[in-house]
This record gives C-alpha cells, structure tokens and sequence, in this order.
C-alpha cells in the first residue's frame, strides 16, 4: 500500500509541477521592454499598442518586469514641456488577459502646470486588458474578461485600423 501512495504521490508531484511551470512562462511573455506611443495609465486611448523593443529605444518606452512591477516614461529632451512617468503593479491573469494598476506617478517640466496635471488623477486601477498578439507587436484592449468577446472586439478594431490605413 505504501508503494502505491508513493507512486500517486509522485504523479501528482509530477501533474503539479507540469500545470505550475506553464502558469510561470505564461508570465515571462510579456515581461521586457515595449515600445509605446502612450503612456500607460495617464494617455486617455481606447487601448495601448506595443511593440517589442529590439534595439536602442529612444522613444516612450513600457518595461514588465519579472517581479510584477511595470514602468512607463519616455526621454526627456527639454524640460519646457511636460513629462509623465508612471509605475505600477501588473499581473498576468492568464494567457491572454493582464491586470494593470498605476501605484505612482511623476510629472516633470515647466508646462505642467499650466496643463493642471494632478499625479492623484493619473494613479488607479486600469482593470483587465486583453492580450491581442500581432507577431512582435501586442494591443492591450480593456477586457470584460471573457476571452470570446475580446477576440470579436479586437478583430473588429483590426479591420477597422485596415481600412484606415488603406
């Protein structure tokens, strides 16, 4: 009896380990750096596309780290306008789903005030994000967290940028 509980206890091991090492590269997918025209959580777009960096960026720039953290900025070439660097959380639900929260924010330039950013404006919960993958770009779409809907959404927005481009 004692053989057959070792021998289900180390199939179980086995399944578990299986069904967690998936779960952990799911999440190195999205980790790295981004190129990004937005800055994520303070540009008011109906959603953020991304597109992997593989060389010197010398734009706006989004980097997932392994930790679960996130940061946003972009250069800044002269301090007479106004900058906005935000940082946060993020947890990949699954494979195709992403949690973002914005934790904090920094402005910088001289014409921040006149524009009236306030960091408490820009710090939140941005919810759930769909993962539309398009070779070495991503879109994250706001997700209602069912991946059906999302996939008509996203192929909707996809013909859409097509024919505007055309």
């Amino acid at each position: 009896m004692s053989k057959s509980l070792i021998k289900n206890g180390v199939a179980i091991f086995l399944i578990l380990n299986v069904f967690l090492s998936m779960s952990s590269f799911a999440q190195t997918d999205i980790v790295g750096e981004w190129k990004t025209n937005d800055i994520i959580g303070y540009t008011d777009v109906a959603e953020y596309s991304l597109t992997k960096v593989k060389e010197a960026n010398y734009g706006r720039r989004l980097t997932f780290k392994l930790d679960g953290i996130f940061f946003c900025d972009a250069p800044v070439q002269c301090l007479n306008d106004c900058f906005v660097f935000t940082s946060g959380t993020y947890t990949q639900v699954d494979n195709d789903h992403i949690h973002l929260i914005v934790k904090d924010a920094h402005i910088l330039g001289l014409n921040c005030g006149m524009k009236q950013i306030k960091k408490e404006g820009i710090v939140k919960d941005l919810g759930i994000f769909y993962i539309y993958k398009e070779g070495d770009s991503i879109r994250l779409i706001p997700s209602n967290g069912v991946l059906d809907d999302n996939k008509k959404v996203s192929q909707v927005r996809s013909e859409t940028i097509k024919t505007k481009t055309i």
